[in-house]
């Protein structure tokens, strides 16, 4: 019995002493605690009094912490940036190397769910990481996302469709319609085209100048206006002309053409032979205003740098000329019909010197005469055209020699030049400067003499519409050129404008102020004779085809 009792007593003291080596922490060599496996995070210890627990198998390791839940519970914390140091970029986002080598503080408990597997809000917030300072990151490459703009800043302007286009692109596109839109002007139709015409480089076109032109006093003509004299609505001119230019240069250094042109109306008396009264002379209804003439009709032969043409052409002096498509002006200034000659028969050959010279030189019989020469003159006509610069040009033109033996027309020895300037300023502003001198000598004793200077100043607005202004003084020192036996200066203000609401069509309004200061001997040039100044306008229309 005795030694039933030792041995049990013996039993518990040995289990009395085993217990207690459990409990006691390890020693200062830095060996660790029983049932803690090396690399775990360190746990607080649990006693649980179970006596199993000294021999039971060490306990797996503790998984990674795991990345923390947002408060909702629902979704991971989002990674930080790649430039983030706490993140390994050969991870693809998970925690670099260097962030676990501190061991992270233990989870929270979560808090009991009602719902199997679903995550409960923690209760307590998780911890933070310290704040480094992070680089900026670069812009979305998302273009569908529009930046907000600051409030400082005006709201970006709406993008416009693809399938839209600014007005101003608009109208460059659409410059090919003949009809006036945004300012622009397509090519004008053609009455006559076609492959044969433009395969052997032939021209044939025309227009109808149709307008009326009256004066401040109502009386029936408006004095010495050149053209315009008639204050009724006229047809002015009925034009129709055909050309073929010789082209030596495109056409192997030979090349030959011609022109003819025809035209009808109350312009046409004004334009026939008049000087010899020869070829078309007298073409005329029986009252004389209306009827038709042939302003040109001549031949031309190129060859290298040569033109050379003979018949009966339109002067090359002054800055006016007889078909309207030419001229700004509705109305006419009076060096074109007093100080002018309007055309020639005779032969002018054209030598072209460079890109910005030509010479001409020829023979004529004098002044607005037909191929008889009925009066026997016998001029020179010649000049030069020189581009000064890339907006400034000189044209010079002089007609000198016997101009006739006076029997129908002109008598004695003529000398005549004409100098036209021309400057453009820019793309819309144009200026004209033309002096014409003349003077006729053998008939009285120092000769007669006439004069001009001219101004022209243009503005271009657009293909449509165009305005100018025109001042111009006329000397007839002598009284033989506007109203024989009145000696003195004419002088003209003209404005005007220019509108093409098709590329075919022209109206031309304007007002214009003369005035005359001299004799009058054989009456006052306005007003039936009673006026020395005149206030006038009117407007015409062209329609070409």
């Amino acid at each position: 019995m005795r030694r039933g009792l030792c041995a049990l007593t013996i039993c518990g003291l040995l289990l009395t002493a085993a217990l207690g080596a459990a409990d006691r922490p390890q020693d200062s060599a830095g060996t660790k605690k029983a049932g803690t496996p090396s690399g775990a995070v360190p746990s607080a210890p649990q006693d649980s009094g179970r006596i199993d627990e000294l021999y039971s198998p060490p306990p797996p390791p503790p998984p990674l912490p795991r990345r923390q839940p947002d408060r909702a519970g629902s979704a991971e914390v989002q990674d930080p940036p790649a430039t983030n140091p706490f993140v390994d970029e050969k991870t693809s986002g998970k925690p670099a190397a260097a962030s676990l080598a501190r061991p992270a503080p233990p989870l929270p408990k979560p808090m009991a769910s009602s719902s199997a597997g679903a995550a409960a809000s923690p209760s307590t917030e998780p911890p933070q990481r310290p704040k480094l300072p992070v680089p900026p990151a670069p812009p979305a490459a998302d273009s569908s996302a529009q930046p907000q703009a600051p409030p400082s800043k005006p709201a970006p302007q709406p993008e416009v469709a693809k399938d839209e286009k600014p007005e101003d692109e608009t109208c460059e596109e659409e410059d090919t319609c003949r009809w006036c839109h945004c300012g622009k002007l397509g090519e004008p139709w053609k009455l006559f085209h076609g492959e044969c015409l433009k395969e052997h480089d032939i021209t044939i076109s025309g227009w109808s100048q149709a307008g009326i032109f009256a004066n401040q006093f109502g009386a029936p003509t408006n004095g010495p206006l050149a053209l315009n004299n008639l204050t009724n609505f006229n047809l002015h001119q009925l034009w129709l002309y055909a050309e073929r230019k010789a082209d030596a240069e495109k056409h192997g250094g030979f090349d030959i053409g011609g022109r003819v042109d025809h035209v009808f109306g109350i312009d046409a008396p004004d334009t026939q032979c008049f000087g010899d009264r020869g070829w078309d002379w007298g073409w005329n209804d029986a009252l004389g205003i209306y009827g038709s003439a042939i302003p040109q009709a001549y031949a031309e032969v190129a060859f290298g740098k040569w033109t050379v043409k003979g018949g009966h052409f339109n002067t090359p002096h002054g800055y006016e000329i007889v078909p309207p498509t030419g001229n700004f002006f509705y109305s006419h200034s009076y060096a074109f019909r007093y100080a002018e000659p309007f055309t020639h028969t005779g032969f002018q050959a054209t030598y072209k010197a460079g890109d910005k010279l030509s010479v001409f030189g020829g023979w004529v019989d004098g002044w607005d005469s037909g191929f008889a020469n009925r009066n026997g003159a016998d001029t020179f006509l010649g000049g030069f055209n020189l581009a000064l610069s890339e907006k400034t040009s000189l044209a010079w033109a002089v007609n000198v020699g016997n101009w006739g033996t006076g029997a129908i027309g002109n008598a004695g020895d003529i000398f005549f030049h004409s100098l036209v300037l021309t400057h453009k300023f820019n793309c819309k502003w144009t200026y004209v400067l033309q002096h014409d001198l003349g003077a006729n000598m053998g008939l009285v004793p120092g000769g007669t003499w006439w004069y001009n200077i001219n101004h022209y100043l243009i503005r271009k607005i657009n293909d449509c519409w165009s305005a100018g202004g025109r001042f111009e003084w006329f000397c007839d020192r002598d009284g033989v050129r506007v109203i024989p036996g009145n000696a003195g200066s004419y002088f003209d203000a003209t404005l005007g404008l220019n509108y093409k609401p098709h590329s075919n069509f022209l109206l031309r309004p304007e007002i214009r102020w003369d005035w005359y200061n001299g004799t009058v001997a054989a009456g006052s040039p306005f007003n039936a004779g009673l006026s020395q100044s005149q206030f006038s306008g009117g407007f015409d229309m062209i329609l070409t085809f």
